[in-house]
């Protein structure tokens, strides 16, 4: 369902075996992390991990996202997949 994927700005809590829900595409102008303002050529990249939007740039690793269960390679934010890794 779409309000399991985005974040509908809802205060109940989140079920920490799932994914975060998604930052609404929307919302967001610049990417979380380098800030660069988002454009035709400079797209808007979920991460899979913790939901924030991010550029191509700040989102270029793909990893499993094992505590979700999730077993093939997704799209995560530079942090997470730093996180990810440290967890290996």
């Amino acid at each position: 369902a779409f309000s399991d994927v985005y974040d509908m700005g809802g205060a109940e809590q989140q079920d920490p075996s799932k994914p975060p829900r998604w930052v609404p595409d929307d919302s967001v102008n610049e990417c979380s992390s380098c800030k660069d303002a988002f454009t035709l050529v400079r797209r808007k990249h979920h991460c899979r991990s913790c939901g924030g939007i991010f550029c191509g740039k700040c989102s270029s690793q793909t990893v499993p996202l094992l505590k979700y269960d999730i077993l093939k390679n997704v799209r995560v934010c530079d942090v997470c997949y730093a996180k990810v890794m440290a967890e290996m």
